[in-house]
């Protein structure tokens, strides 16, 4: 089995060949071993991290169950033979696009799935107009639905693609951000691009995301899972990377860095809010510019019966 790994529950027997559900580092994902061989000879990972549960095949579909839900997956082989022919018939066939982007998807090649899951995304959006202007409410609201869920994938190939190749895929970072919607893929983002601008010394760059991260920090602070065994809260993950880039500035960039400090330090006193003192004493606790917060923190929580 893949190193860190191990059953996850009950796999199923087709033929020669068994399908055994894992938990891995990452999540989870469903192995094929080749009983006559002895070997695992092809592995499918969860693209959400879900971890698969009991599974049965049953119609060309295999069914995941576990304590809390059950779930229903195309078998990928039959999946990829009738989304060749729908596209061989009708190359235009949406659908049948957003399904091949999703089988290149979960072959790791978001560079070919990307495509497919913009202009899926594209045909579904044109026919939701029609419909609308045709006056047909159910087809709208299937076609306008089909078109999100495309734009969803279309998000998750570019934020994948980025994670792979940051250099390759920087020029993909403008449309990212118009296909973000909601606060937990702009954190993915911003990861994102403050790993990848550090890893390649676009300093300035990372500190803005970092920054842009502290801010979100006051009203989002999820827990970000690092692997299937570890869990960070985002505060901690921003404080523990932004300490570590410190350390590569410049003489200019620390100046830099001290004046936007400076300017966070003046937002934090000015909003008298206890939470924002805590979190700029949380993140910048060691730099010169948190002695009158901290002054000004420990007035607040006397006044209010906290000190």
């Amino acid at each position: 089995l893949p190193e860190g790994s191990m059953p996850s529950g009950r796999g199923y027997l087709a033929g020669d060949r068994y399908y055994l559900p894992l938990r891995t580092e990452s999540g989870g994902e469903v192995v094929t071993i080749d009983l006559n061989e002895a070997k695992i000879v092809a592995r499918s990972k969860s693209g959400d991290g879900t971890v698969p549960g009991n599974l049965i095949c049953h119609r060309e579909q295999v069914i995941s169950q576990n304590s809390d839900w059950l779930q229903s997956f195309f078998q990928f082989e039959p999946l990829k033979r009738e989304v060749a022919k729908s596209l061989l018939e009708n190359p235009e066939n949406p659908n049948a696009m957003l399904r091949q982007g999703e089988i290149f998807f979960d072959e790791d090649n978001s560079s070919d799935a990307v495509p497919l899951f913009r202009k899926a995304s594209d045909l579904y959006a044109a026919r939701a107009t029609e419909l609308a202007q045709e006056s047909n409410e159910a087809g709208y609201a299937d076609a306008l639905a089909s078109s999100i869920y495309a734009r969803q994938l279309l998000l998750q190939g570019l934020l994948a693609g980025l994670e792979e190749n940051f250099v390759a895929n920087q020029g993909s970072i403008p449309e990212i951000e118009t296909l973000i919607v909601a606060p937990r893929e702009r954190i993915d983002h911003l990861r994102l691009l403050a790993e990848g601008y550090g890893q390649t010394e676009q300093l300035d760059a990372a500190l803005d995301a970092y920054l842009k991260l502290v801010r979100i920090v006051a009203t989002e602070n999820p827990m970000l899972s690092i692997d299937s065994s570890y869990s960070v809260r985002l505060s901690q993950w921003v404080r523990s990377r932004l300490d570590g880039l410190q350390n590569r500035f410049s003489t200019a960039q620390h100046e830099q860095f001290d004046q936007q400090v400076a300017s966070l330090q003046e937002e934090a006193l000015r909003s008298g809010s206890i939470e924002e003192m805590r979190s700029f004493d949380f993140f910048f606790g060691s730099h010169p510019s948190a002695v009158p917060v901290k002054q000004k923190l420990v007035d607040l929580l006397i006044a209010a019966g906290e000190g």
